[in-house]
């Protein structure tokens, strides 16, 4: 199963990130789309961000009827920061899908960043979407 990780703020989710998740699936054949929304971002500041339980709320309400979509609040459930790398190691070990990470232009600026970089690569394969428009 090939699995697509679709984390982020979403705060708030928008018809852009829908269209750039069915994108993706058509681009590299996804058999399912998880949305994850972050519970506390490493890399922005928690003042900017609606509660984590709305953000949720709102991904759940925007994914409704498309049976490709799905969610998962593993970040938010999570104490403390949320790392993908963290979340990418439970999804593998829950799901045993062929995980691809989903990432626009501004998330792929940010890798650099990111916590255990080499070892998200090994987990993942990216899956890159320039914005629309």
């Amino acid at each position: 199963m090939k699995l697509g990780i679709f984390g982020g703020s979403f705060n708030p989710i928008h018809n852009a990130h829908l269209a750039i998740a069915m994108r993706a699936a058509e681009a590299v054949r996804l058999d399912r789309i998880l949305f994850i929304p972050t519970g506390v971002s490493p890399l922005k500041q928690a003042r900017d961000l609606a509660p984590s339980r709305d953000r949720w709320a709102m991904v759940r309400a925007a994914i409704r009827g498309n049976p490709l979509f799905d969610a998962d609040d593993v970040e938010i459930r999570r104490s403390g920061v949320s790392f993908t790398v963290d979340t990418l190691k439970e999804l593998r070990r829950k799901s045993g899908a062929s995980l691809h990470l989903i990432l626009g232009a501004d998330a792929v600026a940010q890798l650099p960043r990111w916590k255990s970089i080499d070892e998200v690569r090994k987990l993942v394969t990216f899956v890159l979407i320039s914005r629309l428009g």
